[in-house]
């Protein structure tokens, strides 16, 4: 009744499950990041553990540059190890923090900053403090953003020299 599966209907059946896998991982993001698609970019920041000096310096250099941020239509991801993440402000369970740490391979050591474009593409990472500026000027570089700022030019004051 039941045919024996041959060594190479084994491999086969190994091979769907992993691009399942895959396909199920980019559904984790997609889960995640898809209200934003196309409307907002994400900043992903990784920590392995809370606190993390470098995450605290990095949000408040995010709060002091708000307007900044809010012009470049940037949203924040915190996703600390064994713990439930927030992305723009709203919480995100455990077991979503983890896969999204797995989804862009980020080790559990390891802190990182990711920036994820409007088109859901990563655009930028970093394994230390990003420099604002640097962020910024990548994002202003981008086709997209050209045509926000000829649309609504910056209503920030003075943005500071130096991060």
């Amino acid at each position: 009744m039941f045919k024996a599966m041959t060594n190479s209907g084994r491999w086969k059946g190994v091979a769907c499950l992993c691009m399942l896998l895959v396909v199920w991982a980019g559904a984790v993001q997609a889960k995640l990041l898809a209200p934003y698609l196309w409307e907002n970019r994400v900043l992903l920041i990784f920590a392995p553990a809370n606190p993390d000096a470098r995450t605290l310096q990095l949000t408040n250099d995010l709060h002091k540059r708000s307007c900044e941020v809010a012009d470049r239509h940037i949203i924040i991801g915190k996703f600390i190890v064994n713990e439930p993440g927030w992305l723009n402000g709203k919480p995100v369970e455990l077991n979503q923090s983890a896969e999204l740490r797995n989804k862009y391979a980020i080790e559990d050591n390891r802190f990182a900053v990711l920036l994820i474009g409007k088109d859901g593409g990563e655009k930028y990472r970093l394994y230390e403090v990003p420099e604002l500026n640097e962020i910024f000027a990548l994002i202003d570089g981008m086709p997209m953003r050209q045509v926000e700022m000829q649309e609504n030019p910056n209503n920030c004051k003075e943005s500071p020299s130096a991060d």
